[in-house]
């Protein structure tokens, strides 16, 4: 699944603090610390994904499996 127009991504900067940003975890408790985090810096539009990947995928959403893991990511 490829960024959608105007999404940011690994490595991008901020440019304004209208920027969107959904930041998403497995679970869903650290991805809404860090959205708290991203508003702490003012950047009003960040959120979460409510129940993180889990929560996707158990609500039968669309997934693109990788063919390799990131670099550094833990392995199954």
């Amino acid at each position: 699944m490829g960024r959608s127009r105007g999404s940011a991504g690994p490595g991008d900067r901020a440019t304004g603090h209208d920027l969107r940003v959904v930041v998403i975890c497995d679970e869903g408790y650290a991805s809404s610390l860090a959205a708290a985090s991203l508003h702490a810096l003012g950047l009003h539009r960040a959120t979460d994904l409510t129940g993180g990947f889990q929560a996707w995928k158990s609500a039968g959403l669309p997934i693109v499996a990788g063919t390799e893991p990131p670099t550094g990511a833990p392995h199954p």
